[in-house]
């Protein structure tokens, strides 16, 4: 999509140093931040460097299960239906880690108290956690 509109508008130091902290935290740009707020999503901080290196190994891990299962398969010595099982069960697992970890939550005004107050909750899809952002 062929971006080409731009908005300037003014903020006060604090609005602008509060803005500031939670794009760095996110580690997106101030464009991308924005555009994920334009969506109704609330963007999650970034995770830390452990949860990377989780995910490396977690995928690491899955494709050597993946070669492990080829060997036995070829030599008949696996039982297909579990291995695949438990191999789905992997993905889900690392799917649901990245979900909560990166993804960025719908924006879902909860009620009169939370729209008076300036909250906004955004809520997983997939791990169905909550996540309070005070505007």
């Amino acid at each position: 999509m062929k971006r080409n509109n731009q908005i300037h508008f003014y903020l006060s130091d604090k609005e602008y140093e509060k803005l500031h902290k939670r794009i760095t935290k996110s580690g997106l740009s101030l464009s991308a931040y924005m555009r994920h707020l334009i969506h109704d999503k609330v963007p999650q901080d970034k995770p830390p460097k452990e949860y990377f290196d989780t995910l490396k190994e977690l995928r690491f891990i899955g494709r050597n299960i993946n070669q492990i299962a080829l060997v036995a398969n070829s030599t008949g010595i696996i039982d297909s239906k579990r291995y695949d099982e438990q191999y789905r069960e992997l993905l889900r697992l690392i799917l649901n880690l990245i979900d909560a970890a990166e993804m960025p939550r719908d924006i879902v005004l909860v009620d009169d108290i939370g729209k008076q107050s300036g909250i906004i909750r955004g809520i997983s899809k997939n791990t169905k956690e909550e996540q309070s952002v005070d505007i």
